[in-house]
C-alpha cells in the first residue's frame, strides 16, 4: 500500500494516547478479576459470555442508518476485526485457565512487535530509530518483569497466549486499515456486535457456567465493566494515533495486569518491576508524542510524515 500522510493534528494526538491507555489499564485489570471467577467456579464459557453480554449492548447503535451506511463499504474488514477480536479474548481467556495473569501479559504483549514487523513487512512503516528505540523500551521493560509472577508455566497458557498476541497484532494491523475509511464510532456497533455474537453462540453450545455466591456475583460485576469500554477505547484510540503507536501505549495493559496479580497473590513488587514499567512507560508513550511533533513539521511531504510518524 502506497505510504499515506500522517493526517493528524497534534491536537488529537493526547486524546488518542488517553482512549489507548485507559483501556489498556481497564483489559489489563480484566486478567485478575478473569483468575478470581475461576477460582468462583466459573468455566471459560461462562467468562466469555461475559465478554459478549458485556459488548452486546454497542450492537444497538445501528439502528442508526448512518452507521449502516458508513460501515456497508468496508464490511469485509470490520467482519473480519470481529472475528479476529473473538478468537483473541477467547484465547486470552483459557490462557489465564492454565496459567498466572501475569504470565499471560506478559507472552501476550509479543504482539507489538509483531504490529511493528507486520506493518514493515506491508511497506507501511520504515523502521527508523525512534521507532526501534520506542519498541526495545518497551519490551525491554516487560522483561525485566518476567521473575514477578508465581506459578510455573505450562504449555497450553503458553500456545493460547501467543494465539490472542498474534491475533491482536492482526487486528490492530487490519483496523489501522480501516479506520481511515471508517470512523470508530461507525465501526464499534458491528465489530462489538459480531464479537457478541460469535461468543455467545459458542458459549451456549459449550455449556457456561457463572460464580454464584456473593462475592463470586461481584467479580462478574467487576468484570462486566472492565470488558465494556475497553474495545470502544481502543477503537478511538487507534483511529486517532494508528495501530503501530496504539500497540506500544497499550503496554499499559501488561503493567496493570502484573501489578493487579502481584496484589492479589501478595507478591512484593520488586525494583525490577519499577524500572521495567518505568521502560514501558517511556517506549509506549513519551516516544509517540515525540513523534508526532516530528510529523508536525514534516507536513508538506507525505512520505516523509509517515515515516517520521512511524504510521503509514
Amino acid at each position: 500500500m502506497a505510504c499515506v500522510a500522517w493526517t493528524k493534528p497534534r491536537s488529537a494526538v493526547a486524546p488518542g494516547l488517553g482512549a489507548v491507555a485507559l483501556g489498556s489499564v481497564l483489559f489489563g485489570s480484566s486478567g485478575v478479576l478473569i483468575l478470581l471467577c475461576y477460582q468462583h467456579g466459573a468455566n471459560a464459557a461462562g467468562i466469555l459470555t461475559i465478554r459478549g453480554l458485556a459488548t452486546l449492548p454497542w450492537l444497538a447503535l445501528l439502528v442508526r442508518a448512518g452507521h449502516r451506511t458508513a460501515t456497508r463499504s468496508e464490511l469485509g474488514r470490520l467482519s473480519l476485526m470481529g472475528c479476529l477480536v473473538a478468537a483473541g479474548v477467547s484465547a486470552y481467556t483459557v490462557a489465564i485457565g492454565h496459567m498466572s495473569p501475569a504470565f499471560v501479559a506478559l507472552v501476550y504483549y509479543s504482539y507489538p512487535v509483531l504490529v511493528i514487523l507486520g506493518a514493515r513487512m506491508l511497506g507501511w512503516i520504515r523502521l527508523d530509530l525512534l521507532t526501534a528505540t520506542a519498541a526495545a523500551a518497551a519490551i525491554g521493560g516487560v522483561a525485566l518483569t518476567i521473575g514477578v509472577p508465581s506459578g510455573d508455566i505450562g504449555a497450553v497458557g503458553v500456545a493460547f497466549s501467543l494465539i490472542s498476541g498474534i491475533t491482536n497484532a492482526a487486528y490492530l494491523l487490519v483496523a489501522e486499515h480501516t479506520l481511515r475509511r471508517v470512523s470508530p464510532l461507525a465501526a464499534m456497533p458491528l465489530v462489538g456486535g459480531l464479537t457478541s455474537v460469535l461468543l455467545l453462540a459458542g458459549c451456549l453450545v459449550a455449556g457456561p457456567q457463572l460464580p454464584t455466591d456473593g462475592r463470586g456475583i461481584a467479580i462478574v460485576a467487576g468484570l462486566f465493566l472492565c470488558l465494556m469500554f475497553p474495545h470502544a477505547l481502543l477503537l478511538r484510540g487507534v483511529g486517532q494515533i494508528g495501530g503501530t503507536w496504539g500497540a506500544l501505549v497499550s503496554s499499559l495493559e501488561v503493567v496493570t495486569s502484573i501489578v493487579a496479580t502481584a496484589l492479589v497473590v501478595g507478591i512484593e513488587i520488586s525494583p525490577a518491576v519499577v524500572v521495567g514499567g518505568a521502560l514501558i512507560l517511556v517506549g509506549g508513550i513519551a516516544a509517540p508524542i515525540v513523534a508526532s511533533r516530528r510529523a508536525t513539521g514534516l507536513r508538506g511531504s507525505p512520505a516523509a510524515v509517515g515515516t517520521a510518524a512511524g504510521e503509514p
